[in-house]
């Protein structure tokens, strides 16, 4: 497990930097959304057995997105892991999304440590690490959540974040048709 989470995160670093060298592209197609979040969901939660409980609460109606199915997926992948990374009791996660005339909204909602007003502003900052107290509690390099924001960027859409310490956080992203 510790040898793929490694090469997860290598693999994360090379990426990242030749999005800097060069215009970032995404092989984009038409997705029923609904049909790539609940294998997403699905997936997830097979592959994590019972380590959180996961509420899914969203409707697309049929609606399709262009997208890049394999970045899509990394981008929910790593706002549920950070769900269930940042927790300090049972997770649970609740997973909601909608469609407007404009596009598509998802949020990952946690209940989790939830992250102070200051390190909101720098959370989707490459390498930037919120302070915990004890900063060897949660491992990683800062790039999970600078990757979600590259990624929401890339497809015309955005990522933010809802949070108070103590009482969990909620990620919205927002992307077009």
């Amino acid at each position: 497990k510790q040898s793929i989470h490694l090469n997860q995160l290598i693999n994360m670093i090379l990426e990242i930097s030749m999005w800097e060298r060069t215009q970032f592209e995404l092989d984009k197609k038409a997705f029923d959304i609904e049909e790539v979040m609940n294998d997403i969901m699905d997936s997830f939660s097979n592959g994590c057995g019972s380590c959180a409980h996961i509420e899914r609460k969203y409707s697309f109606n049929g609606v399709k997105v262009d997208l890049d199915g394999v970045y899509f997926t990394t981008m929910i992948n790593n706002l549920l892991s950070n769900a269930v990374k940042y927790s300090e009791r049972d997770p649970e996660i609740r997973v909601e999304g909608y469609h407007t005339d404009e596009g598509i909204t998802v949020s990952v909602a946690d209940n989790g440590i939830g992250i102070s007003k200051t390190d909101q502003k720098h959370i989707f900052d490459k390498f930037y690490r919120a302070s915990t107290g004890n900063i060897h509690k949660f491992k990683g390099l800062g790039l999970g959540l600078y990757y979600v924001k590259r990624i929401a960027q890339a497809h015309g859409g955005d990522v933010s974040v809802s949070s108070k310490p103590g009482k969990g956080s909620t990620f919205t992203i927002t992307l077009p048709y």
